[in-house]
């Protein structure tokens, strides 16, 4: 399990011309503070304002709740957000093969074919939860631009493809529990994509993993 959370800034690389391409880039954001029982799994009235699922059930922890989803104490993690109240969790990696969780956004506005575009993102490995889960901390976090949104609905198969390609992703594995690590690169657009997906879009036998918590993987 992997938390997300600011900054996620898609900008021209001159500091002049900056824009944010992305909304709601922290996940702070929500319609109403989720409710019970409606809590997780990234349904609408449990995500934040913009974003959707781009593959089966990832989290979004908000300080708003005090149950299974808050922030900083949840059922996966204990994590206070790196600004604000708000972060998202997903699998990046499981022993279900080629599982991943991913979440989406429609960006404010294409990219423009040609232009050089700078993306960075926070994330931290989730630990401490309330509950035992066999954690692994894994690299190639990242940021793939499409041209479709590929929002993904219950019970829709999983995501078709993994396309071992990111435009922006971790090389190193992402274990840090405590503090927020930034993973940011620059790429020039090749298409006038509109939307952006978060996850590992490697397959299983390119990422690198990292048991955190040993004691929790007997049986598993």
């Amino acid at each position: 399990m992997l938390a997300l959370c600011c900054v996620l800034l898609v900008v021209p690389p001159r500091c002049e011309a900056q824009v944010n391409l992305v909304p709601n880039p922290s996940f702070e954001e929500i319609d109403s503070c989720p409710q019970w029982p409606v809590l997780a799994n990234f349904s609408p009235d449990a995500r934040p304002t913009y974003w959707y699922s781009c593959n089966d059930t990832p989290e979004y922890f908000t300080a708003c709740v005090d149950t299974l989803t808050g922030v900083p104490s949840n059922f996966f993690t204990y994590q206070s957000a790196f600004a604000g109240n708000a972060y998202i969790g997903m699998y990046t990696y499981t022993t279900l093969a080629e599982f991943r969780e991913m979440v989406g956004v429609q960006l404010i506005s294409p990219l423009v074919v040609g232009q050089t575009y700078y993306a960075s993102f926070y994330a931290n490995a989730a630990f401490g939860g309330e509950r035992h889960w066999p954690m692994r901390a894994t690299d190639n976090i990242g940021l793939l631009f499409t041209m479709a949104p590929n929002e993904w609905v219950y019970p829709m198969d999983s995501y078709p493809l993994l396309r071992n390609y990111a435009h922006v992703h971790s090389t190193q594995v992402i274990s840090d529990t405590l503090g927020w690590t930034l993973v940011s690169g620059s790429f020039v657009a090749d298409s006038a994509y509109g939307y952006m997906i978060i996850g590992n879009h490697y397959g299983d036998a390119l990422t690198m993993i990292e048991v955190l918590d040993p004691d929790t993987m007997l049986g598993h």
